[in-house]
């Protein structure tokens, strides 16, 4: 708030602020008068405004930009250098927690300011009583910088809704964003940026309920640390990863561990385990898990050394290429039919893929054991040729 009788923000305001990453404003800020603003913003290197404008601390320097990013017509791409409250409500009659992106900070009650560190966001102590999160429409203006644990430890939360309006263009950390959402089921990421984040670590662990997750959008070329990043995700059948570029990663410690229904993991060309210094326990607890080739899950071999395409008995591992067909079988309950095919076509039918337990290690064998007293016959189609 500017205070009462100040005409003037002044010369120079935040000259030298060269560690200055944001300024938020509320409704309250005025524009300050140009003619008195030389170099307000002068070596403030480090300074970028909420749509992206970074300033160089040369150039661009005077109270024009004084303004919420985005807010105005841009010069050679800077519009502003501020930055809007960019905050979230909760409200305790309905559980809800719903993020907002304007100036109305101070008249909403219940209302968080987002950290701008990687920690527990302001609305933590509320974990674990929020049933629903909403992004408002006004959220698609929001760059945030960091959505780290922002859905940490919300056991009860069972929906997001307006998921898309969150711009992660600028996130540079995703860790712990979803961890231990235990009532969470389907969680679709498809227009998420990740072009930026390096941090994933423990994004999705003890999502245990999670039996879908769309990555089709992950840009992973500046991760480096994927620590348990799906570890008890017992419900997750298959793990498409096929967008994914590994080659930074150094740390995949636990990255799957006690994902005791995983059955499948595809990846595409950019998966790469070539800078991993950090593997231990990657597998661990992944009965199921089977190679493209048929390479079967083995408890002595659960880090790195098997985090590629399956090569079968002679290079076995653990992942399928997503660009080719993979073995799997189908039970059709109304003709109590079991079927095996050989295609890409899994995702459009109830996959059950070839992954097995080992005998001692819980219920042995296929997955489709389930359903051994029902089945009067099996077919294998001619793709399984």
């Amino acid at each position: 708030t500017i205070p009462e009788g100040v005409t003037s923000i002044g010369n120079a305001a935040f000259s030298r602020c060269s560690s200055l990453k944001t300024i938020f404003v509320g409704d309250n800020w005025i524009k300050p008068v140009s003619s008195y603003t030389t170099d307000m913003f002068k070596g403030c290197t480090s300074l970028v405004g909420c749509a992206g404008s970074q300033c160089d601390g040369e150039i661009f320097l005077n109270g024009d930009f004084a303004v919420p990013d985005g807010s105005q017509s841009a010069v050679n791409g800077i519009s502003g250098y501020l930055t809007p409250y960019n905050y979230a409500v909760y409200s305790a009659s309905n559980h809800k927690l719903t993020f907002y992106y304007d100036n109305k900070f101070y008249t909403r009650s219940g209302a968080y300011s987002l950290k701008n560190t990687d920690k527990e966001p302001n609305w933590y102590d509320y974990r674990e009583d929020i049933t629903t999160v909403e992004f408002d429409a006004s959220y698609t203006q929001a760059r945030p910088h960091l959505v780290s644990y922002w859905f940490s430890d919300m056991t009860n939360l069972t929906s997001i809704t307006g998921l898309s309006r969150l711009n992660t263009s600028m996130a540079t950390s995703m860790a712990h964003l979803f961890s231990n959402c235990e009532s969470l089921q389907t969680i679709d990421l498809s227009t998420f940026d990740t072009s930026k984040v390096t941090y994933m670590h423990q994004m999705f662990s003890g999502c245990q309920n999670l039996t879908s997750v769309d990555l089709s959008s992950f840009n992973t070329s500046k991760v480096t640390n994927m620590t348990q990043m799906f570890s008890v995700c017992r419900n997750l059948t298959l793990l498409d990863l096929s967008s994914f570029n590994t080659s930074s990663v150094t740390f995949m410690e636990s990255m799957f561990s006690m994902c005791d229904n995983l059955q499948t993991i595809l990846v595409g060309s950019g998966w790469s385990t070539a800078s991993v210094t950090d593997s231990e326990n990657m597998f661990y607890g992944c009965f199921y898990l089977a190679g493209g080739n048929g390479t079967l899950y083995d408890g002595d071999q659960e880090d790195v050394a098997y985090a590629h395409v399956d090569g079968g008995k002679s290079n076995p591992g653990y992942l399928c290429d997503a660009n080719a067909p993979i073995a799997y079988a189908v039970y059709d309950s109304s003709s109590t039919k079991l079927t095996f095919y050989y295609d890409k076509q899994y995702s459009g039918r109830a996959a059950i893929f070839l992954g097995s337990r080992a005998a001692g290690s819980g219920t042995a064998g296929p997955k489709w054991r389930t359903y051994a007293s029902e089945i009067t016959h099996v077919e294998f189609d001619s793709s399984f040729a």
